[in-house]
């Protein structure tokens, strides 16, 4: 069986576990404690856990749906546009083109130039995979998703910790997390986006340097 890399691990347990004890943290101030719950110690990890992955796979869910806000944020910059920076300063444009040029519908229809630029970037992707050329890349990727999701986390967290910062015995507490939280939302928007950037980089020059060196 496939093991599944600790990298992508993280992009779904840390996020997850993290609004797991946001959760806990809110139901305290409700009245309800988990603890309160007599469990044994091994049932009480299994149900984090089972939490952490739930809520975890949840958040990526989530985020995948608010990509045109990540869009409009600079959380996803969109492949086109990157690719057309690193035009600007590589010297690899005519290669990409010509791979571009060799993409055709099997009906004839004429792709877009997007269409095209997916077309190419899904070949190189699985070409780099399959041929376990693509470590450093998903590095950058894995990161690149994990602050994806922790920004989505971040941005569920933000109302109930400004709510509870008014409302609740403890707002001191709250009202530092609630700043603590808004320069996470601001930071996580700044790592993701260099990260993804790096990712699309390292996956174009990777694929040129081994075509052109081959």
């Amino acid at each position: 069986m496939e093991k599944i890399p600790f990298y992508d691990l993280l992009t779904i347990l840390l996020p997850g576990a993290l609004l797991t004890l946001a959760i806990q943290l809110f139901a305290v101030e409700i009245g309800f404690s988990i603890s309160d719950i007599e469990m044994n110690q091994y049932f009480s990890l299994t149900v984090f856990l089972s939490a952490t992955i739930f809520l975890g796979s949840f958040l990526n869910f989530l985020t995948q749906i608010i990509l045109p806000f990540l869009r409009m944020i600079g959380l996803f910059t969109p492949l086109e546009k990157l690719y057309a920076r690193m035009k600007k300063v590589s010297n690899m444009s005519d290669f990409y083109e010509n791979m571009m040029n060799e993409i055709i519908s099997d009906t004839g229809e004429e792709f877009t130039y997007h269409e095209k630029l997916e077309g190419v970037w899904i070949q190189i992707y699985y070409y780099l995979e399959v041929n376990q050329k693509i470590a450093s890349p998903k590095s950058f990727q894995s990161f690149y998703f994990f602050f994806r999701n922790f920004f989505t986390m971040c941005l569920i967290l933000i109302f109930p910790f400004v709510i509870l910062s008014f409302t609740s015995m403890h707002s001191k507490d709250y009202l530092l997390l609630s700043v603590i939280d808004l320069v996470a939302i601001f930071l996580s928007i700044i790592a993701g986006s260099w990260n993804r950037k790096k990712m699309v980089e390292r996956i174009f020059w990777s694929y040129y340097s081994l075509k052109s060196n081959s």
